[in-house]
Order: structure tokens, then C-alpha cells, then sequence
């Protein structure tokens, strides 16, 4: 009975850890998406206000503009 009381705490100890590994890997993985994520939305807000800019530049500067 030893042995098989031993055996099943091994077995679940072992089951245990293998689950705190997959929810670090799962968690270094939501952590990355979130930070590309943010990335993503910083470059657009800045390209767009880039955009924004040149536009109105464009706008301003379009009667010195000769076809």
C-alpha cells in the first residue's frame, strides 16, 4: 500500500508540475501578444498622425504648387 500511495503522489506531483510549465509558457505567450498589441496600436496612432500632418501641410502649401 506504500508503494501505491507513493506512486500516485509521484504521479500527481509530476501532473502538477507539467501543468505550472504549460501556464508559464501560456503566460510569456499572453504576455508577448499584449506588448505586440500595443506596439501595433502606438505605430498606427503615430503613422496616422504623421499622415495627418503631411496632409495638412499639403493642403497649406497648394497654391505653390504648379502643374
Amino acid at each position: 500500500m506504500l508503494t501505491t500511495n507513493n506512486t500516485e503522489r509521484t504521479i500527481k506531483e509530476v501532473n502538477i508540475m507539467v501543468n505550472e510549465e504549460i501556464y508559464k509558457s501560456m503566460r510569456f505567450s499572453a504576455i508577448c501578444n499584449i506588448v505586440i498589441g500595443v506596439l501595433l496600436i502606438v505605430s498606427a496612432v503615430a503613422a496616422g498622425v504623421m499622415m495627418f500632418i503631411s496632409g495638412g501641410k499639403l493642403l497649406r502649401n497648394k497654391s505653390k504648387i504648379i502643374f
